[in-house]
């Protein structure tokens, strides 16, 4: 099937079929931390030699070791001039991170910002590593700097680049397809690669692109077709990206943190809420156009990815460490059980009912006024609890929209009260263990 009759057909049928196998990941994640309270800098510490120092590395215990880059800028192809030091961090002989010290602005002087190897999320868990670091190194996490969160399918760039080109944003006149959004799209790389939007503009970014033709120019990321191939995707088909960017200034407005990271259910709902828009084009050509009861032409508006009907994929699951959470507002709590819900209803992964079940009895999640728990018994808390978000379910389902209803949905929402509430847990764990034996490098943790 040429791509024409592709984007055709994703069109007309909602997009239904089109992603029938896809990956949710991600694919970068920098951090900024502080020094614990009443602690000297990192960079005084290793300066002062408060750690062992063998040649340019630095023992911080047992496991972790910092490895020295005085050429940084050449070797890790990111250009973080506004740091003074860079380190290469191995935990238990594994390169987990790079870690830069000793800012030149004044917004950075007293921030050490962490950035995970890419690899680390396709092999490794970077939640497993992560509270450990800050734990010898004395620090404090205090927010993200950039993340990257990638959608991996079939045929989704080469769908992408056919309705770019035939759009209102490379075509004055006659074209086939209208961008709804005010983003700048550009094409780089002899077509290879296209951007929406812009990271020093509006502080987010999408990015299309062939990913198996970056693996194949790439072979030191091999790993990340073992990643495939665990998760039940077809290698020998060309695998495509579509990618969301952020920075610190877009996550700080948009109150997104790292526990927005950590489940990947929550991760894919962050893709869908500040992706969604930026991929929503209207079929402007007259054939594909429908009358209203007025006899007037609508055009039909799509998205590239088709959200609202695409299944739940099985993720790899995390070991989601709660330690580096912090407490969530009684707003977000709602707002990420919400996204939960929605998911399901639009998705109808059955896994996702023990994640939900799992949400609302995490203490943390709790809305129960702070001063009942104090006095009540754990019984009492549980069931009042349970009934608050019992409420909070049927509200949201009033709520929920879609484009277009299907009886799949219309069924999940009947269900979804008595699946969350009365019916008996029938829990589940997705092993994905067999992601590590797929792996020629050593990992450290087994995944589960």
């Amino acid at each position: 099937m040429n791509i024409q009759q592709q984007v055709t057909d994703h069109i007309n049928n909602e997009g239904l079929g089109c992603e029938n196998q896809y990956t949710i990941t991600l694919d970068r994640l920098a951090t900024y931390s502080i020094s614990k309270n009443n602690h000297p800098l990192l960079t005084k510490c290793i300066l002062d030699r408060d750690y062992i120092r063998k040649d340019d590395k630095y023992l911080i215990n047992k496991s972790i070791i910092l490895h020295q880059e005085w050429n940084y800028l050449d070797k890790l192809g990111r250009k973080e001039t506004h740091y003074s030091h860079a380190f290469n961090l191995y935990y238990d002989n594994y390169y987990v991170a790079n870690l830069f010290t000793d800012g030149y602005r004044n917004n950075s002087k007293e921030y050490v910002k962490l950035e995970f190897v890419n690899s680390v999320f396709y092999e490794a868990d970077w939640q497993y590593y992560y509270p450990r670091i800050l734990d010898a190194l004395n620090l404090n996490h205090h927010d993200l700097a950039e993340v990257e969160i990638a959608f991996d399918s079939y045929n989704v760039f080469d769908r992408l680049q056919y309705i770019v080109t035939k759009s209102n944003k490379f075509i004055k006149e006659g074209y086939d397809y209208m961008h709804l959004g005010k983003a700048f799209i550009s094409i780089h790389n002899n077509s290879s690669t296209i951007n929406i939007g812009s990271k020093n503009s509006s502080g987010k970014t999408i990015a299309g692109y062939n990913k198996s033709a970056h693996i194949e120019k790439y072979p030191n990321q091999q790993y990340k077709l073992a990643y495939y191939k665990a998760l039940g995707m077809d290698v020998t088909k060309p695998i495509q990206r579509i990618e969301l960017r952020m920075n610190n200034s877009y996550m700080c407005d948009k109150n997104i943190g790292i526990e927005d990271l950590t489940a990947p259910e929550i991760l894919w709902s962050v893709f869908r809420t500040h992706a969604e828009e930026m991929l929503r084009f209207r079929a402007m050509k007259v054939h594909e156009a429908k009358k209203d009861k007025y006899g007037k032409l609508v055009y039909k508006t799509f998205n590239l990815i088709n959200f609202n009907n695409i299944p739940l994929m099985p993720f790899r699951k995390p070991q989601i460490n709660d330690t580096i959470l912090p407490d969530l507002t009684p707003y977000k709590i709602r707002e990420r059980f919400k996204s939960l819900l929605y998911i399901f209803i639009e998705g109808g992964a059955e896994t996702l009912i023990e994640t939900i079940k799992d949400f609302i009895s995490n203490r943390k999640h709790s809305l129960v006024d702070a001063k009942l728990r104090t006095i009540a018994n754990s019984a009492e808390v549980n069931e009042t609890n349970r009934n608050l978000y019992r409420k909070l379910t049927k509200s949201y389902i009033k709520q929920h929209k879609v484009n277009a209803i299907t009886a799949q949905i219309e069924q999940r929402r009947r269900e979804i009260e008595f699946k969350i509430f009365d019916a008996p847990s029938q829990k589940t764990i997705l092993s994905v263990s067999k992601i590590s034996q797929l792996f020629t490098t050593s990992t450290r943790i087994e995944l589960q």
